[in-house]
């Protein structure tokens, strides 16, 4: 088949959602498909101001030429992989296909509007993207004539809520890579990873506080941020590291030699890095959220807490730092469960739903 993926932005800094479409185009060239990587610098020009229109131009000029748009820095794509960048999703922009996918809300309707020549049409659905969207204007991308593919029941819930159906394809994280190297037993039990993050939702401030509240009981730990957002000074008053924009063999020996993990979203489409985090054997503090209760049992590979419950967390992670041999077993335990995730059977469901000549929709 001839695929397209279609991106609302540039692929050039970590995105957890892009990283698992790039794993889809490699593992779909490797089964010998033509996939095309689409990248939008301005997905809905119509929607910008004339100032952020002429800078969202002159990126896209940026980026084309250069090539700032591929995930050079932290994901190698596999070479058989078409790659584009275009400004918006006009006829230039669409190859001809036999599928092509919407990957973001932003991106459906301009699927909807391209021509037969794209190919049937999917919408592939990571989360109930509400931070960046106004409500009704996202929730009607989900009543478009695509067909939807989720990556959680919860999504498959909303899906069905508005009386549209959708398959559901779990995520997968590449297990050859992201597994256990030093055992639970052997790490520092005071030693805690976490996710800085801009986004309020991703609930960085609400652990910080829990770890306030744990300093403030006596309690000592090791603690250790990464992302692409240095934590603000006035929110630590307490010591810790911080790691920028991580490449993957660095990421993956931060989880390796961890301890807890923190994951404090509010809202997950599927919680990417504490999947990561364990099952490379980390112990997992994480928030009650469909986006981790998708591939975590409270009690068993996760302790949950509330979102926004500070207090609940904190008492979470407490019993991990408290409790050595319950850490350990609930580190191990994730580990192995964890495993049942595997990109093999996520991409052959994927491409079975693509090849279905009675799924998607097309032009008449």
């Amino acid at each position: 088949m001839r695929i397209s993926f279609v991106l609302p932005c540039s692929g050039r800094y970590p995105i957890g959602g892009f990283r698992i479409i790039y794993e889809y185009a490699n593992r779909l060239a490797e089964r010998g498909h033509a996939v095309t990587l689409v990248h939008l610098i301005a997905p809905q020009p119509e929607q910008l101001s004339r100032e952020r229109y002429w800078k969202s131009m002159l990126q896209y000029w940026r980026d084309r030429s250069t090539g700032r748009y591929l995930p050079s820095d932290w994901f190698r794509l596999d070479p058989r992989v078409t790659t584009t960048c275009h400004f918006s999703l006009d006829a230039r922009a669409i190859p001809d296909g036999d599928v092509i996918i919407a990957s973001a809300w932003q991106t459906a309707d301009g699927v909807v509007q391209a021509g037969s020549q794209a190919g049937r049409k999917f919408y592939f659905i990571q989360h109930y993207e509400t931070w960046n969207s106004d409500h009704a204007a996202l929730t009607a991308t989900w009543r478009l004539p695509l067909k939807k593919i989720v990556i959680a029941a919860w999504l498959k819930e909303i899906a069905v809520g508005l009386d549209e159906t959708a398959d559901i394809v779990p995520n997968a994280i590449d297990h050859d890579f992201f597994h256990t190297v030093i055992p639970p037993e052997q790490r520092a039990d005071g030693s805690i990873l976490l996710q800085s993050h801009r986004l309020d939702w991703k609930g960085t401030k609400d652990a910080i506080k829990a770890l306030r509240i744990l300093r403030d009981r006596g309690l000592s730990f090791d603690l250790t941020l990464f992302g692409l957002t240095r934590p603000e000074a006035s929110d630590i008053d307490f010591p810790y590291q911080f790691v920028l924009n991580p490449p993957q063999s660095e990421l993956k020996r931060l989880y390796s030699q961890t301890s807890i993990f923190i994951a404090p979203s509010w809202s997950e489409g599927w919680g990417l890095t504490p999947h990561e985090a364990g099952a490379c054997g980390a112990a997992l503090a994480v928030t009650d959220i469909g986006g981790h209760k998708e591939f975590l049992v409270q009690g068993r590979t996760a302790l949950m807490s509330p979102p926004c419950d500070v207090v609940a967390l904190a008492d979470n992670v407490e019993h991990l730092l408290q409790d050595s041999p319950f850490r350990i077993q609930l580190a191990y335990r994730a580990a192995q469960e964890l495993r049942r995730f595997d990109w093999k059977r996520s991409v052959s469901d994927f491409e079975k739903i693509l090849s279905d000549t009675s799924s998607g929709e097309r032009d008449s």
